[in-house]
């Protein structure tokens, strides 16, 4: 039955035999961080951990096979106190229209910081795919930080001090810094790439989050985005020929689209001396698949019928039939689900606003 009340279903799936639930298909890329010494922000990468550390695959289409024009590379590692980024952007046009940012509201200069070509750092340290952070920065080493309560397309808004100026969300005592072969906003040097460092205060990483310090073995999820424009050399200066960008991104997204936490890479932090360790499976990636499945088609389901169900039978996905059992409960518009592992060992629950959260049996 529907109506303004909650009603609770439990469906006790069956297996589809011919389909694949290890959702491989759609596991993300994955990071091993290692422990490092306190890093000199420089945006030079030749500190120790990161002449060890390995560069990340080069950056993707957010959406579609076509490869990039230019390469992208990111490194992370961390310490007690800090988690640590270094990028190198293969760039032969160099610029930034962006010089400067007072990080407060009812601004006169233009904060947009991906108004300019950009490299971008999202972070979601519990994997709840809210309140989860995003930092941005351009070749002039200006930056923008927000912190999401939610994705927007679940009604999320910005909080950062371009909104509410001092009472905004801001990542205290991050350092960041840029270097440049080649000359920033000259059209006639002869350009190679930039390279950015970014230190970021654990603590502020996972602030309002159920996250806690990072130990060995720990993942959280984190993704990064490039915006590019094309331009051209005129009057002196650069001028964009397309005010349309490109987006190149670490671990592909599938569309247009990065404020969707849940296909973000996995971070996972060693402590291990040995730079070769392997990546951990992240063994929530079946239940956190499944349960973003159900999110998905019970939006999809109001869509068409105006109204929540309880009912996951008439969803008609196999992707169910991995779970141990799900339970729905909703209203005519809200739900919450919850989902039990085969082996019962985790359980997820996700709503309407796509909150989702894993937790293990011990």
């Amino acid at each position: 039955m529907q109506g303004s009340f909650w009603a609770i279903t439990l469906l006790v799936t069956k297996v589809y035999s011919s389909f694949d639930c290890s959702f491989n298909s759609t596991y993300p890329k994955q990071y091993v961080a290692h422990r490092a010494k306190a890093i000199a922000i420089d945006g030079v990468l030749d500190d120790q951990v990161w002449k060890s550390s390995k560069f990340t695959d080069d950056f993707v289409d957010i959406s579609t096979t076509v490869v990039p024009r230019l390469k992208t590379n990111v490194k992370m590692a961390w310490d007690d106190d800090y988690l640590y980024i270094g990028a190198v952007l293969e760039e032969p046009d160099i610029w930034a229209n962006i010089t400067s940012v007072c990080h407060c509201n009812n601004s006169t200069n233009d904060q947009v910081i991906f108004h300019d070509n950009d490299f971008e750092v999202f972070v979601d340290a519990d994997g709840s795919t809210h309140n989860y952070k995003e930092f941005e920065m351009n070749a002039a080493n200006q930056d923008w930080v927000l912190l999401l309560n939610r994705p927007y397309a679940d009604g999320g808004g910005e909080n950062s001090t371009r909104v509410y100026g001092t009472d905004g969300f801001d990542i205290v005592g991050r350092k960041h810094a840029v270097s440049i072969k080649g000359k920033l906003n000259d059209i006639n040097s002869v350009n190679k790439q930039w390279s950015v460092e970014i230190a970021f205060p654990l603590q502020q990483l996972y602030q309002l989050n159920a996250a806690s310090h990072p130990k060995d073995g720990d993942f959280w999820r984190i993704n990064f985005s490039r915006v590019e424009y094309h331009v051209a050399k005129e009057f002196g200066e650069y001028v964009k020929t397309n005010p349309v960008e490109d987006n190149w991104v670490w671990s592909p997204q599938g569309e247009i689209a990065m404020h969707l936490p849940e296909r973000w890479g996995i971070l996972q932090f060693s402590t291990s001396t040995r730079f070769d360790t392997p990546p951990k499976y992240y063994d929530e990636w079946q239940i956190r698949s499944i349960a973003m499945e159900l999110y998905y088609n019970l939006h999809s389901f109001r869509d068409a019928n105006g109204f929540f169900t309880n009912d996951v039978s008439l969803l008609n996905n196999p992707a169910f039939g991995c779970a141990g059992s799900i339970f729905v409960a909703n209203s005519t518009d809200r739900f919450t689900g919850y989902i039990n592992s085969v082996d019962q060992q985790y359980y997820a629950i996700i709503d309407d606003l796509r909150f989702l959260q894993v937790f293990k049996r011990e």
